[in-house]
């Protein structure tokens, strides 16, 4: 590859002095929209601001970043969504301990309940691998598709609620079991016929079902 990432275990880069350094703290800048194929890819990084004008993540990046502590990312968690992540590795979450988005006032919280907004059709490949944060997700009914390691490790996801019955459950199609936010949480819910949250205890496939995706 044409990265020095891919060998190099330092990145030291010249600061005001003319002194060289190991950067900890990257602030990409507003309007970027894109982060190249292994651009951000060093081992002394700690803290990453991503703005909101940023529509793609190439591959590569973020993998040696194992000192990644926090991840700010100046958009909603609507705006992240529609991000093109190229595949789980390129996910800052993965490496990162803590995940933080902004709410509607433009205040960072960290993303410890996940919930995706009613409308929303597929979760894409890889969207939130290896988040340390997430302990609820909340899941709506227009859920279609919820795609490869959508939720790949996980490790401290608690609750999922899902916002239709255990039939409508049965109709998403996942990329993969890391797809499926049960591989890891310890509780599922749905709503009932009078919406209140169940744990289901019964499974009925309705009858002409042919795949259990």
């Amino acid at each position: 590859s044409s990265s020095p990432f891919n060998s190099a275990h330092n990145f030291h880069v010249l600061d005001q002095n003319n002194n060289w350094i190991e950067p900890t703290k990257l602030v990409i800048k507003d309007g970027t929209t894109k982060i190249y194929y292994n651009q951000v890819n060093f081992y002394s990084l700690e803290e990453v601001t991503i703005p909101s004008s940023i529509t793609s993540i190439e591959g590569g990046n973020f993998y040696y970043c194992e000192n990644l502590v926090n991840v700010y990312y100046n958009g909603t968690i609507n705006d992240w969504l529609n991000i093109n992540i190229n595949d789980w590795s390129s996910n800052p979450m993965y490496r990162a301990d803590n995940f933080y988005v902004q709410n509607e006032n433009g205040e960072y919280y960290l993303l410890v309940d996940l919930i995706l907004p009613e409308g929303s059709t597929e979760i894409s490949y890889g969207r939130f691998a290896g988040n340390k944060s997430i302990k609820n997700v909340y899941i709506p009914k227009s859920i279609e598709t919820i795609d490869y390691e959508a939720f790949y490790e996980c490790y401290n996801l608690e609750n999922v609620y899902y916002y239709g019955s255990l039939e409508d459950w049965l109709k998403i199609d996942f990329g993969s079991w890391s797809s499926n936010p049960m591989q890891y949480a310890k509780n599922f819910y749905v709503l009932d016929e009078n919406n209140n949250w169940i744990k289901p205890t019964k499974v009925v496939i309705p009858e002409g079902t042919i795949v259990v995706p």
